[in-house]
């Protein structure tokens, strides 16, 4: 499968279109669309961009931490959640 795409961005796009932007609802009730921070072996990148900065044959593994479980994962409550990407160092 990781022939099939050049950057881990277009594996996200393209299985896990979803990872991209999550929906969120604050205290209020109002819906908030942000965008996921990435990580990348566990250090925070610039943003979504990162993702088109990683050669797909280099991913192990992409997970997502929803928003509200971002505070226990990761320590912070991030609004649009986490995209964790390991890759083969």
């Amino acid at each position: 499968m990781r022939g099939q795409f050049v950057t881990a961005y277009d594996a996200v796009y393209e299985l896990r279109h979803e990872f991209l932007t999550i929906a969120d609802h604050h205290a209020r009730g109002a819906l908030v669309l942000d965008p996921a921070v990435v990580f990348v072996d566990g250090a925070q990148a610039a943003g979504l961009d990162a993702l088109r900065l990683i050669p797909a044959a280099s991913v192990r593994c992409i997970r997502l931490v929803r928003p509200i479980d971002t505070r226990g994962a990761l320590g912070t409550r991030l609004t649009g959640g986490a995209i964790l990407v390991d890759t083969a160092r």
